[in-house]
């Protein structure tokens, strides 16, 4: 994703805040190709009858990447690329699931 960089100026005739591009061109600067592993792992068993019962395991972010997602990009700021979105850290989830056919 592009990730334009920009400085707040505040026009004198209107007194309207404008965000104004400080780099040539939109995509000068991009952020980083973001390459996420999740894994699944599920069984399903039959029970009696019409019922069956499916157990799965889920993993996601497996590599527990913690890639920048947004980020402030006013250069002229006090906070200035200071982070407010990242990758959601590494999460299990088990599960169990109950069949009627």
């Amino acid at each position: 994703y592009a990730l334009p960089y920009f400085a707040d100026d505040v026009a004198s005739a209107d007194g309207r805040t404008r965000d104004v591009l400080i780099t040539n061109d939109l995509d000068d600067f991009r952020t980083d190709d973001i390459f996420v592993v999740d894994f699944r792992l599920e069984k399903e068993f039959a029970g009696t009858g019409n019922v069956g019962f499916t157990f799965s395991l889920d993993a996601f972010n497996l590599l527990n990447d913690n890639y920048v997602m947004q980020r402030r990009r006013a250069v002229n700021a006090s906070t200035f690329n200071h982070l407010f979105e990242t990758l959601s850290p590494r999460v299990y989830r088990m599960g169990v699931r109950l069949n009627w056919r």
